[in-house]
């Protein structure tokens, strides 16, 4: 009778880790200042921290950790899973988002890719809308080291495309913040 009921109650937990451990699947951050690591175990070295409603894609899973790749950032890390849920946590919620948005996002996210292959690291952390028309992007010190003329040729191939993305008769702004939230630059047709 014991087999039977741990035998069964190894199966429940089987059963439950195959439906929530699926590839593609988005996960937030349970709370703020949680590790992502090169690799699954604390040994591994922390890449970055994540704030508490992150929003994760996850890739793979090995025992407890999570392979996610990062929303916003286009990197990728581990994570372990007693810090993620399939639901925003209270007092957070997924971030709003529109067809035009999303695919803005998608485009930084692909650069952010091509820039990690090259460089190593990311030009932007974190993309949001902070009203209509009007969005925000949070870049790392590796943008942030450039040099001047460059980070300004950048701006406007960024509001460029942040334009074509709301279309062309609709006023928008895009600002770049550092880590700390204070506008670094901005451009508006506002």
């Amino acid at each position: 009778m014991f087999f039977r009921a741990a035998f069964f109650t190894f199966l429940l937990a089987m059963v439950a880790t195959c439906v929530t451990a699926s590839p593609g699947d988005k996960l937030y951050v349970l709370k703020s200042g949680v590790n992502v690591r090169s690799g699954p175990s604390t040994d591994r070295t922390v890449v970055m921290q994540l704030n508490k409603g992150h929003e994760l894609t996850e890739i793979e899973r090995q025992g407890p950790w999570i392979h996610a790749e990062i929303s916003w950032t286009g990197g990728e890390g581990w994570i372990h899973d007693s810090l993620t849920g399939s639901t925003p946590p209270d007092g957070t919620s997924a971030p709003r988002t529109d067809a035009e948005l999303e695919s803005f996002i998608q485009d930084i996210e692909n650069l952010n890719r091509d820039v990690r292959e090259i460089l190593g690291d990311v030009f932007f952390k974190r993309v949001r809308e902070v009203e209509d028309g009007s969005v925000q992007l949070t870049a790392t010190r590796i943008w942030l080291s450039a040099p001047q003329e460059q980070r300004e040729k950048d701006l406007v191939s960024l509001f460029a495309l942040w334009q074509a993305h709301q279309g062309p008769e609709t006023p928008v702004a895009l600002t770049i913040t550092d880590s700390r939230g204070n506008p670094v630059m901005e451009k508006s047709s506002r």
